[in-house]
């Protein structure tokens, strides 16, 4: 993910690259997840970290439905569930089907919304690139290509797990 958390002791409302109104890690009124937020607003670290993990929630359990019979890994979820968190279009895209019949097509079409306003954008691209690393499972790679660095013995860390398994759950 490239969400991370930031030096600044507080976050205020932003417009993105494309004028969406933003705070903290990339919380937007988009998603339909509260809280709702509004110009000038401050939030703290936790308040951030709060929004981040609802917001990352709801885009793992969309992930999920969408795509519902298919026998991913952890790292094969969290690439989608990244995307759909970045974008909210993964159902929209022709990435579940592509998953679906060939990764490698699946990875190819991902790396192409790399664009904002029709702009190609250096972070959108490098977004991109990390999530297919992710996917293929190089998280080296994809902890570089985020510009985080990765404590072998996190606890948090989550494992490899059968999607199946996380929809039944």
């Amino acid at each position: 993910m490239h969400e991370g958390r930031s030096r600044r002791p507080l976050f205020t409302t932003y417009r993105d690259s494309v004028g969406v109104l933003t705070i903290g890690y990339g919380h937007t009124n988009l998603g339909d997840v509260l809280p709702k937020i509004h110009p000038g607003l401050i939030w703290t670290h936790d308040q951030c970290d709060q929004a981040l993990s609802d917001d990352l929630g709801a885009s793992e359990t969309t992930v999920l439905q969408i795509m519902q019979g298919v026998t991913l890994t952890q790292d094969q979820l969290d690439a989608p569930t990244s995307f759909h968190f970045n974008t909210g279009d993964l159902a929209k895209s022709s990435i579940p089907a592509k998953l679906r019949a060939n990764t490698d097509a699946a990875m190819a079409t991902l790396l192409l919304y790399d664009k904002a306003g029709g702009t190609v954008l250096a972070g959108l691209t490098r977004r991109r690139e990390c999530e297919v690393a992710l996917f293929r499972g190089d998280r080296a790679k994809a902890a570089e290509l985020a510009d985080i660095h990765v404590v072998a013995s996190d606890p948090m860390a989550k494992t490899d797990q059968n999607i199946e398994a996380l929809a039944a759950a």
